[in-house]
């Protein structure tokens, strides 16, 4: 079944691509507004639920070890 987001996933996929390349993050506001320049006419919100259900996001993203290390008491501080 074709939904009214299938024709613009392949536009969606390179920018999500394109930000994963520069380790930056593009809001689904940002995607939207590219996305009806090109013709799109849904709604935000099913752009979110069509995003969300492909994982796009996810896919897009590179899996990146954890590096972890470790420094002797009194030698570093950590601020959340």
């Amino acid at each position: 079944m074709i939904n009214s987001v299938d024709p613009y996933l392949p536009h969606i996929a390179k920018m999500l691509e394109m930000a994963g390349q520069t380790k930056s993050e593009i809001p689904l506001t940002v995607i939207y507004e590219e996305i009806k320049k090109l013709g799109y006419d849904g709604s935000l919100r099913w752009l979110q639920q069509v995003i969300g259900r492909y994982e796009l996001r996810a896919r897009a993203k590179s899996e990146e070890p954890i590096i972890r290390f470790e420094t002797q008491p009194a030698q570093q501080m950590q601020v959340d």
